[in-house]
C-alpha cells in the first residue's frame, strides 16, 4: 500500500466493558475515514483460542491503537499478562506502528467498579509506564476528545507512513533501475566479444549517443537485413554503453549503432534525442550478415554487422555537452554506406 487513499487495517485494543463508548467512538472515527477497524466486536466463532485469534488479527493489521483506562483486563494464564498488553507486545514484535491513548484520570469520569485495585492496579501502572516510555502518548478527557485525538493522530500517522513508503518505493525503483542497466552493460560486453552467441538477447541499457543519425540515402540492405523498412527507421551512429568500464575492449567495440523503427523512432524524435543525449531503453542485440554492402576499405561485398535495436524507449537522463563527434571514434556509417 503506497498511498493514503487506500483503506488501512487498524487494530483497536483495550479492555471492553469499562470502555464501550470509547471503543465505539474510535471505531466510528476509523470507518468515517474509510479505514477498516479490527476489533473484538467483529470476531466470530473459531476453533482457535481467544488469545490466538487476537494475536493473529494484530499481525494482519497495519496500524495498532491501544486505549488504556483504569482496568488492566483479563490475564492470560501462561504469560501473566493481560490480553491488551499481549496484543501490544505482538504489535511491537511485528513492527506495527502504535498509537497509544491513556485516560486522563483527573478529568475523565469513570465508575468505581471500572477501577482496578491491588495486583491488577500495579500491573496497569507498569503497562502505562511502558507505553509512556516508548511513545508520545495522548491523554483523553472524554469520549468526544478521544475521537478527535484518534482522527488527528491516524491522519497524521498514515500521511507520514505513506510518504515514507512512497520514498522507499522510489528508492527501491531507482536502485532496481541502476541494477538493470548495469546488468545490461555486462551483457553488452559479452555481445561485443561474442555477437553471434548473444544475438537476440534483450536487456535494459543506458546509452550516450555520440554520433549523428544516418539518412534515407543509406543502403536499403542495411535496414532490410535486420527486418526494418528503410524509409521508416532511424539509424543512430555510435552509442556508448554506460554502466561498467570496458578497458579490455577496443575503441570500436565500446560504441555501437542502433536502429529505431515505428513508434520507437517517434520516441527518439519526440524526446529530442540527438548527439550527446543519455537515455535508457530496452534493446535487442542483433548480429546479421548484410549482402552487397560496402565493406570498409575493401570494396563491394557482404559484411557482418552488430547493432542494437531499440524495443522500447524508457527514460531520457540528460545531455552532455562533452559528447564526442562520431568521426573522432570511427567514420560514420552514413559516410561508408550511402549510395553513390
Amino acid at each position: 500500500m503506497s498511498n493514503n487513499s487506500t483503506p488501512w487495517r487498524i487494530f483497536v485494543s483495550s479492555t471492553k466493558e469499562d470502555l464501550i463508548p470509547y471503543r465505539e467512538a474510535v471505531e466510528t472515527a476509523l470507518t468515517s475515514m474509510e479505514h477498516i477497524p479490527l476489533a473484538m466486536e467483529y470476531f466470530v466463532s473459531s476453533p482457535d483460542s481467544p488469545i490466538d485469534v487476537c494475536l493473529s488479527t494484530v499481525r494482519r493489521s497495519q496500524l495498532y491503537i491501544v486505549i488504556v483506562g483504569m482496568r488492566y483486563g483479563s490475564i492470560e494464564e501462561g504469560s501473566g499478562k493481560s490480553f491488551t498488553e499481549l496484543e501490544y507486545d505482538e504489535a511491537v514484535k511485528n513492527k506495527i506502528p502504535v498509537l497509544a491513548f491513556i485516560i486522563d484520570e483527573e478529568h475523565c469520569a469513570i465508575l468505581p467498579k471500572f477501577v482496578d485495585v491491588g495486583e491488577k492496579a500495579e500491573k496497569l501502572k507498569e503497562f502505562k509506564a511502558k507505553l509512556n516510555s516508548s511513545y508520545l502518548v495522548s491523554r483523553f478527557t472524554s469520549v468526544d476528545n478521544l475521537k478527535q485525538l484518534v482522527e488527528k493522530s491516524v491522519r497524521q500517522t498514515i500521511d507520514k507512513l505513506s510518504a515514507d513508503i512512497a520514498e522507499k518505493e522510489a528508492f527501491q525503483s531507482k536502485e532496481q533501475a541502476l541494477a538493470d542497466y548495469v546488468e545490461g552493460a555486462k551483457l553488452f560486453r559479452r555481445f561485443a566479444l561474442l555477437p553471434k552467441r548473444y544475438n537476440g538477447t534483450e536487456t535494459i541499457l543506458r546509452v550516450r549517443m555520440e554520433g549523428q543519425f544516418g539518412s534515407w540515402q543509406m543502403k536499403d540492405e542495411l535496414f532490410t537485413a535486420f527486418g526494418f523498412d528503410p524509409g521508416d527507421t532511424l539509424y543512430g551512429n555510435d552509442a556508448t554503453i554506460i554502466g561498467i568500464e570496458m578497458q579490455d575492449i577496443g575503441i570500436e567495440g565500446k560504441t555501437i549503432d542502433f536502429l529505431a523503427g515505428g513508434k520507437n523512432a517517434d520516441w527518439i524524435l519526440d524526446n529530442e534525442i540527438t548527439t550527446g543525449t543519455i537515455f535508457e531503453g530496452k534493446f535487442r542485440f542483433a548480429y546479421e550478415s548484410v549482402e552487397d554492402i560496402i565493406k570498409r576499405n575493401s570494396g563491394n561485398g557482404d559484411a557482418n554487422f552488430a547493432l542494437l535495436i531499440l524495443m522500447e524507449g524508457k527514460t531520457v537522463i540528460g545531455k552532455e555537452a562533452r559528447a564526442r563527434k562520431a568521426k573522432t571514434i570511427r567514420p560514420n556509417l552514413f559516410d561508408q554506406l550511402s549510395n553513390d
